[in-house]
């Protein structure tokens, strides 16, 4: 981070503070590993610093397990942003004898968010002698493995990070929930993806509300227009002011904008969220063919799949979100939305407001490709469209006559090319 990630802060408040405030209410003690005593003057914690020279986690676990006046302790990091109260109780009431209660996620331990014996102290220093891996130690100690969303194992290592997850915090809120499984029923907490409204003016007169994911909103704007053929370039728009106090957009154009021509025809998309506004006929939506010899290998297309799955933060805390993952020229572009329609727009936007040559590009999206979606990114002419998902009928028709090579079902080592095979590498 270039800093001392003690001092990280999220929308205005230190994350450790956070913790401390979250984790008061269930442990009688806490106690922070730390040389920094005077950061904590006037919080109700113990601070200590290392007993050994520091040789990764296991040295501060070490110290907190020695100074602890417990059996068991809950351990985590101070840059870990979620915490989930109900999974800790959850946790507590299975402890009994065992050095550990942990998770494992695929084949890796999740250090953090464990319970820990304070008998393990005698053990991590005989280990740690020899070895300082916290993964190969928990190998050596009995235990409780379970698993869990991925979450809450999430940290901050960069400025990435950082903007990601402040991001994220306004994206989706926390409900109190009941979890049903079977017969049984447990009291947890659920993150359920913020929706939200936003009504865009043009020249001072209202024109849409869409219901969207608010991050990105001035490229979902300006990709929403451009995908309506309201604009062709950047250069149409004199200003823009986005209230998301009152959830209200206004664009100033730099032409008159006749609304009663451009609401006379909608047309309801097959997705969520309002309906695309084109003319009575669909072919005339777009009158050039995308031209480019722009060729993938069968090993970007892999590569991308992973990419869009590793990248979606959003998804795995809510599971309430499409995304999209734009390349070109080794550059990439990642969003996500409530809405597939959105996240599109949200790609178009980046490609209007940088002038991206798309040439020699291709989008990766989680939704399915309907007729709408593939119109979006014809627009911008973008020449390969892949999708984990399915295309539609229309789709396949349109790809095929305006030259895209669209590809669905692209999901590990399997994907299906619709049309134009010619840009994939044999």
């Amino acid at each position: 981070m270039g800093f001392n990630k003690e001092e990280l802060e999220l929308n205005g408040e230190r994350l450790i503070f956070k913790q401390i405030e979250l984790l008061e209410p269930i442990f009688k003690e806490i106690i922070v590993i730390s040389p920094n005593k005077h950061l904590y003057k006037d919080k109700n914690v113990k601070v200590y610093k290392d007993i050994l020279d520091s040789k990764g986690p296991l040295t501060g676990l070490h110290s907190g397990l020695t100074y602890s006046n417990t059996d068991y302790n809950f351990v985590i990091a101070c840059d870990m942003p979620h915490i989930d109260q109900a999974f800790i109780f959850r946790q507590i009431e299975k402890l009994d004898n065992l050095d550990a209660y942990i998770i494992k996620n695929k084949e890796f331990y999740e250090p953090f968010h464990g319970f820990y014996n304070k008998r393990l102290v005698n053990n991590i220093e005989d280990y740690l002698r020899k070895d300082q891996s916290f993964q190969r130690f928990i190998d050596t100690i009995s235990k409780d493995v379970s698993t869990y969303e991925q979450s809450i194992f999430t940290n901050i290592n960069t400025p990435d990070d950082l903007h990601l997850t402040t991001t994220q915090n306004k994206n989706y809120q926390s409900f109190e929930i009941e979890k049903h499984n079977d017969a049984s029923v447990k009291n947890t907490v659920d993150n359920i993806i913020n929706e939200f409204p936003i009504t865009l003016y043009l020249n001072n007169e209202k024109y849409v509300t869409l219901l969207i994911t608010p991050n990105h909103i001035k490229q979902l704007i300006i990709g929403y227009l451009r995908s309506e053929k309201i604009i062709e370039t950047l250069d149409d728009i004199k200003d823009i002011t986005i209230d998301t106090n009152n959830n209200k957009a206004f664009v100033n154009l730099t032409k008159e904008l006749d609304l009663s021509t451009h609401n006379k025809d909608l047309l309801l998309t097959s997705g969520c969220g309002v309906g695309t506004k084109f003319h009575e006929d669909l072919d005339q939506v777009i009158t050039d063919s995308v031209s480019s010899n722009f060729t993938i290998s069968k090993e970007d297309i892999y590569n991308a799949s992973k990419t869009l799955n590793n990248r979606s933060g959003l998804f795995k805390l809510t599971g309430g979100v499409h995304s999209a993952l734009f390349i070109y020229c080794k550059e990439e572009i990642y969003v996500e939305d409530i809405g597939r329609h959105n996240a599109i727009d949200k790609v178009v936007g980046y490609i209007t407001i940088d002038n991206i040559e798309t040439k020699n590009s291709y989008i990766f999206a989680s939704g399915r490709i309907s007729s709408d979606m593939l119109i979006k990114c014809a627009v911008s002419n973008i020449p390969i469209v892949i999708s984990r998902s399915a295309p539609t009928s229309l789709a396949v028709n349109l790809a095929n006559k305006y030259g895209i090579t669209l590809i669905g079902f692209a999901r590990g080592q399997k994907f299906n090319v619709y049309t134009h095979s010619f840009r994939i590498k044999r």
